[in-house]
């Protein structure tokens, strides 16, 4: 064997290493070095290119959630098209993050004109008001896009990742400045000095929120607040549209089982799409949620889900018993109800007298007008109108305290015409004497 090509055993093998190592050219690393660092800000922000190239750049399904028996997918969902195609994100916007800082920089936020329908941007308070107010509400149709759904799920992820940090402090630097623009009114109802040292959402909701609303904890208001609560209730067509890449609002707190249940709720879901963003095209000037929303409300608007929202709002609302007339009911046993079912027209207001007053032969009840009573005629005795109302006076103080008090208003009303007349005499013949001459005379 050659001596130069042999290794004699006193060499160390680190030496070696080293040795070859000084033999790579610098520039050999600096591309080493380059290829980790993109490697790791491709994990890092998600970015999704390699594999929308491998499939073509042809996107992602939408994926809808949806009752098998609801007839707003049958009637409206059914018949977009967009809904049931295909998302591609921008190629050079492949990122969650990078489409939401692109839409935190450029975005506007849409319009939409749609009469009595309302858009949801972002909220949970929206969709929680639909469930709060079920039937009753006057919308006829609603979208949310990106709703976080449960913030107490939502509070734990934002604190999960540096990622996610780095959104929370963005938030509260925003929460903080809206804030500084209410100092006056905040300040005298809220802890100032907590809210100003405020580092993340959850320091200034336990700080501002928590004391506005009186809740004991945060995660009281969380739970109290979260639209998860209330999806079951909602009963107005509403599309849903969330992505499962959404960096502030994570995929976990969607509700899916509630809204499969709700026959009124159709839940739409892409693989990507950032927070709000959904930027698609070369050139990222469209939006394909706003695309997607604009289809739902034009099929709803020519659907008869709408026209049948217009016929339930067209229906007049019951008004109180209390408002048809000025009349109270007063049966035998004492107790007082409005009497509104009756339909009185001009005509009986002026043939009926003013005040019944007959004896009670069985528990028929009575009828007392309590407004526009023409003064009782002089040769009426006081005491067929006293008398029958002292002893409905007595039965009822016998079943309410507080009822006594209404039947002195209506013994005062009633007697009130009679005791006025007699008043008004006496003070005229006592005071007499006492009235010039040609007072006296006219």
């Amino acid at each position: 064997m050659d001596s130069s090509t042999s290794i004699t055993t006193s060499d160390s093998p680190y030496r070696l290493l080293l040795t070859a190592a000084s033999l790579i050219p610098i520039s050999h690393y600096l591309l080493g070095f380059l290829f980790i660092c993109l490697v790791y800000l491709y994990n890092f922000l998600e970015i999704h290119f390699l594999g929308d190239l491998f499939t073509g750049f042809t996107g992602q399904p939408v994926s809808l959630i949806f009752n098998s028996c609801s007839d707003v997918y049958q009637e409206v969902v059914s018949k977009c098209p967009i809904l049931h195609g295909r998302y591609l994100s921008t190629p050079w916007l492949s990122s969650p993050h990078l489409q939401t800082f692109f839409l935190s920089f450029f975005g506007q936020p849409p319009t939409f004109n749609y009469r009595r329908v309302h858009w949801i941007f972002d909220t949970h308070h929206e969709v929680k008001y639909l469930g709060e107010d079920d039937v009753k509400t006057p919308i006829a149709g609603a979208a949310a896009v990106c709703s976080p759904w449960d913030l107490l799920i939502c509070d734990r992820f934002i604190n999960r990742r540096m990622a996610q940090k780095f959104y929370d402090k963005v938030l509260t630097i925003g929460l903080k400045g809206y804030a500084q623009l209410h100092q006056t009114v905040i300040s005298r109802l809220a802890d100032w000095e907590g809210i100003e040292k405020s580092r993340s959402v959850r320091d200034f909701d336990n700080y501002a929120t928590r004391v506005l609303g009186k809740y004991e904890t945060v995660d009281t208001y969380y739970r109290h607040n979260s639209s998860t609560n209330f999806v079951g209730n909602v009963m107005v067509p509403l599309l849903c549209i969330s992505t499962l890449d959404d960096p502030v609002c994570t995929r976990e707190a969607i509700p899916w089982d509630e809204c499969r249940a709700n026959k009124n709720i159709v839940l739409a879901t892409t693989h990507h799409g950032g927070h709000l963003a959904f930027y698609e095209g070369i050139a990222a000037k469209s939006l394909w949620w706003v695309r997607a929303v604009h289809e739902f409300f034009s099929i709803l608007h020519s659907s008869s889900l709408i026209h049948r929202k217009e016929a339930e709002m067209q229906i007049p609302p019951q008004e109180s018993s209390i408002d048809q007339g000025p009349y109270v009911n007063i049966t035998e046993d004492g107790m007082v109800t409005a009497l509104g079912n009756e339909q009185t027209s001009v005509e009986d207001v002026h043939d009926e007298p003013t005040i019944q007053s007959e004896k009670v032969k069985d528990a028929t009840p009575k009828r007392t007008c309590l407004a526009d009573a023409p003064p009782q005629p002089p040769g009426q005795d006081i005491n067929d109108v006293v008398i029958p109302v002292r002893r409905y006076m007595d039965q009822l103080s016998r079943h309410s305290r507080k009822s006594i008090w209404l039947l002195a208003y209506i013994a005062i009303i009633t007697t009130w015409p009679l005791v006025g007349s007699a008043l008004t005499l006496f003070l005229r013949k006592k005071f007499a004497n006492l009235l010039p001459a040609v007072l006296r005379r006219r």
